[in-house]
């Protein structure tokens, strides 16, 4: 049971842009978020129980989306699907 996260990801501050790092059932991607919103979709390389949650990891080494300190990054939708 394989699975997606899609996410439609924008900077809140359109001047800043960068990578996040996302957490996803204990699986951490590297997201490019934009001045617009963009689709992002992140494959799950193992099956997912229970309750899905998405979480930015601010303090690992990829996350660049900052201006000194992290800027947000806001989730406007997102759907998890089995593919």
């Amino acid at each position: 049971n394989a699975f997606a996260v899609h996410l439609v990801v924008v900077s809140a501050n359109p001047e800043i842009t960068g990578d996040i790092v996302i957490a996803v059932g204990g699986q951490s991607f590297t997201v490019a978020v934009g001045a617009t919103p963009a689709e992002v979709r992140l494959s799950l390389n193992t099956p997912f129980t229970g309750v899905p949650s998405v979480v930015r990891d601010t303090t690992a080494a990829g996350d660049k989306l900052r201006d000194g300190e992290p800027v947000t990054a806001l989730v406007l939708d997102w759907v998890m699907r089995r593919l």
